[in-house]
């Protein structure tokens, strides 16, 4: 993989985030994964208006909102971030 093909890692341990930016290859979607520790909050609500957000709990547990939806996503659970 040359350097444009390798994923970007921004970390903010003060927030307890890593987040890795994937490349983008033949027109897919943009693909971010975001690596939060169990002790910190998850970031805040915000809409991104021309793009839409699959979530996927790749393990553990974490409350959250979509929308007007609140809920519990476990592990192997995804779902799409709706304004509100």
């Amino acid at each position: 993989m040359s350097a444009a093909e390798q994923p970007v890692v921004h970390l903010n341990p003060a927030a307890g985030e890593m987040m890795i930016v994937h490349p983008r290859t033949d027109g897919d979607p943009l693909r971010v994964e975001l690596v939060l520790d169990a002790a910190h909050h998850a970031p805040p609500a915000h809409v991104h208006p021309r793009a839409r957000e699959t979530f996927t709990m790749v393990e553990g547990q974490r409350r959250v909102r979509s929308g007007r939806r609140r809920w519990t996503m476990q592990a192997g659970e995804s779902g799409p971030a709706r304004p509100r």
